[in-house]
């Protein structure tokens, strides 16, 4: 009788091919949930800035007296309304003024950003004034698009979220 004492090359080969199979499947599910993981941090960061700047000018602006003229009106200008503004200005109950502005990228109040690096896609603040001698709020519309990543990002660091909400002035001028 002949004792084998090794391994064929056929079991050798089944082996390191099986081998070969598990590896590359467990690579590829560690690198998509390392993508997975990317793109919930992405979003997650882009959800809470978008909620920390709609939280700031929803409580300031429903707190406000009432609506004045922004940078952007000239003397003549009387509108302190209108659809698709990029500013909109608030007199504070405590007699202070408070400009919100969105462009170049960022939303600000009094030129301190509301929010990080993420890139703003679209933003406009809608404004419906109430006639004088009404008892009806003024209601303002905010509405803005935050995305992360430039046009060179991978998709997995892309992330796109909507924010828009309606607010009514608490305080009637008096």
């Amino acid at each position: 009788m002949v004792k084998k004492n090794g391994f064929t090359l056929i079991e050798i080969l089944v082996v390191v091919g099986l081998f070969g199979i598990i590896a590359v499947i467990s690579s590829a599910s560690f690198f998509s949930l390392l993508r997975g993981s990317t793109k919930a941090k992405t979003a997650s960061n882009v959800k809470q800035n978008g909620d920390y700047a709609l939280g700031v000018m929803e409580r300031m602006i429903r707190n406000a007296r009432y609506l004045e003229k922004n940078s952007d009106s000239t003397p003549e200008d009387e509108q302190i309304c209108e659809l698709g503004m990029t500013k909109i200005k608030i007199k504070n109950p405590d007699g202070g003024s408070t400009e919100f502005s969105c462009g170049d990228d960022k939303i600000s109040s009094n030129s301190a950003d509301l929010i990080s690096d993420e890139i703003i896609v679209d933003c406009s603040f809608d404004c419906q004034r109430q006639e004088d001698g009404s008892f009806k709020p003024d209601v303002v519309t905010i509405d803005f698009i935050l995305s992360s990543g430039g046009p060179s990002a991978r998709p997995e660091e892309l992330a796109l979220i909507s924010f828009k909400t309606t607010i009514s002035l608490r305080n009637i001028p008096e």
